[in-house]
């Protein structure tokens, strides 16, 4: 079964979802191409033990969302699970986005809470895809379901900062949240 990676000239948007939910590919799609932007992860805490230790270290950034895209094999009329994942909040790891179980994007990481020193940067997310299917009588050859797939750090969600440490308990601050969740772009 082979597919058109070239539907249309321009492809047209016709979808933003910002919502886990399904989407139901139009009459006639066996196609679509879908950009999936990664949650970020949330920033660090800052660290303070007390006046007598001096001023402790900041949190480390959130890491960064990723924007992953490709072409996958979808079924007319049918719906298409898609799954939003979080922001990351202080310290942790954005939730993973994904498109019907065929492209994956993880969230950036969470940055490290400071401590006597500064706490690391969280690792940008990632993404992954499914690139075959089983075969399929009377053929013999494996069916492609994502390919030409990219991903790029260029404009995706950037992490959330880490928090100030300070010289005192009270004066530490906690790492902001990851700049948004993920979301999924789909153009035929």
């Amino acid at each position: 079964m082979a597919i058109n990676i070239n539907p249309g000239t321009p492809l047209r948007h016709v979808a933003t979802i910002t919502t886990t939910g399904n989407w139901t590919a139009p009459a006639g799609t066996t196609v679509a191409f879908i950009s999936i932007h990664g949650a970020a992860g949330g920033g660090g805490s800052g660290s303070s033990v007390g006046h007598r230790y001096g001023q402790q270290g900041a949190g480390g950034r959130g890491g960064n969302g990723v924007i992953g895209s490709g072409y996958v094999q979808v079924t007319p009329g049918s719906t298409h699970a898609i799954t939003i994942g979080a922001n990351g909040t202080t310290g942790t790891t954005g939730g993973t986005t994904s498109f019907d179980g065929a492209m994956t994007v993880t969230g950036g990481q969470g940055g490290q809470n400071g401590s006597a020193s500064a706490g690391t940067q969280g690792s940008v997310g990632s993404l992954s895809a499914v690139t075959s299917l089983s075969t399929v009588s009377p053929s013999a050859s494996t069916l492609t379901r994502v390919f030409s797939t990219s991903s790029q750090q260029t404009g995706a969600a950037t992490g959330g900062a880490g928090g100030n440490g300070g010289r005192y308990a009270q004066q530490a601050q906690s790492g902001a949240s990851g700049s948004s969740a993920g979301f999924v772009n789909i153009y035929i």
